[in-house]
């Protein structure tokens, strides 16, 4: 069964880690909020409350053992980017990283 990690559990990253569960997926989500993962912990397979840009932390969840990740980080530009770079730096596939873009200069910045 393929894994999947979504950080960033707003409005897009809820949906998208409901809907992955509801199709039978493992998801881990990850989020700064506590209420937001008080409301999702009983709709995803796993909640946690975590710090995205916080090297120690995001290394001890073993993000690398995911087979998917998915940055929904839509509101803090900044820590969309950082995430990914994060990401990237654990020796995570940029192929396995899916991240939303809110504007087209996030978006080349990522292709980047």
């Amino acid at each position: 069964m393929k894994n999947f990690a979504v950080i960033g559990l707003g409005q897009f990253g809820s949906q998208i880690a409901i809907s992955l569960t509801q199709k039978g997926f493992d998801v881990l989500g990850i989020d700064t909020s506590s209420t937001v993962i008080n409301e999702l912990k009983e709709l995803i397979t796993r909640a946690v409350i975590l710090d995205a840009t916080d090297e120690s932390a995001m290394r001890a969840m073993n993000l690398d053992t995911f087979d998917k990740l998915v940055v929904a980080i839509g509101s803090n530009v900044q820590d969309s980017l950082l995430t990914v770079a994060l990401l990237q730096k654990l020796g995570i596939d940029h192929e396995d990283i899916y991240v939303r873009a809110i504007d087209p200069l996030q978006e080349g910045i990522l292709k980047s």
